[in-house]
């Protein structure tokens, strides 16, 4: 079946399972931005609207500004 853009993926990371190798995938093959722990890098747990924007020169894996992995980040995310 075909990805539409109300697609919402859910991941559930395991270490030791292959994760990265899916996080991977889904950023390089799929094109999918990911709200994780990464967004609130550079300083971007600071901003005031929810954005998406890419690390460092990695054109590639995209992510939302929100730290989706804690429920500091994820009140956060619901406030802003």
């Amino acid at each position: 079946e075909p990805l539409t853009d109300s697609d919402t993926p859910a991941f559930w990371h395991i270490a030791k399972a292959g994760g990265s190798t899916f996080k991977d995938i889904f950023a390089l093959c799929y094109r999918l931005t990911e709200a994780c722990e990464v967004g609130i890098r550079d300083g971007h747990d600071k901003d005031t609207e929810i954005g998406a924007f890419h690390i460092g020169g990695n054109r590639f894996n995209k992510y939302v500004n929100v730290d989706t992995t804690n429920i500091l980040g994820l009140d956060r995310a619901k406030n802003i």
